[in-house]
């Protein structure tokens, strides 16, 4: 079967969310993350065409699918770090939350840089349920920003993949 879309992956992790894609036939060109046991295993799993172990704030995206002949990309997916964003950070009174936390704000940041260089026509912005629920309105109006900015619209949704067939439980 033809795969359907082609996908950049960032924030890849151990690959998650490209197997999720990759078994609806979904091409997964490029993944990447910075972690060197998480790029093992998506190598060991070869589910992308490349797979980039690197800080995400030293990628080139205009260069990164040169040598593939820079095909268009259908699917931007993403799950940048969650704890500055997550329940959890609210009852650590010594950390910075959110935006206000260094990974926090570079990370959501370079999210969009990608999606301003590749043009995706989807984004896929895998964050904790916190998020809808979001008490920094500093992070809402910074998406909104983005969306306003790249003319994207953003939906906020809780999925269950255990609905999709996803261990969830």
């Amino acid at each position: 079967m033809v795969k359907k879309y082609n996908v950049v992956s960032i924030y890849s992790g151990a690959g998650g969310l490209d197997i999720g894609f990759e078994r609806e036939k979904y091409n997964i060109l490029y993944s990447t993350d910075y972690w060197e046991p998480a790029c093992e295993t998506l190598r060991k799993n070869k589910i992308s065409g490349l797979v980039e172990c690197k800080d995400i704030r030293k990628i080139n995206f205009k260069k990164i699918l040169k040598k593939r002949g820079n095909p268009h990309v259908d699917v931007l997916v993403g799950g940048p770090p969650c704890p500055p964003f997550s329940k959890s950070r609210f009852y650590l009174k010594d950390k910075k939350r959110a935006l206000e936390d260094s990974e926090g704000s570079y990370t959501i940041s370079e999210y969009f840089r990608a999606v301003q260089k590749k043009d995706p026509t989807v984004c896929l912005f895998e964050k904790v349920q916190a998020y809808n629920f979001m008490p920094q309105p500093d992070v809402r109006d910074f998406l909104k920003k983005k969306r306003d900015e790249l003319e994207y619209t953003i939906i906020f949704k809780v999925l269950n993949s255990e609905n999709y067939g996803g261990p969830q439980k």
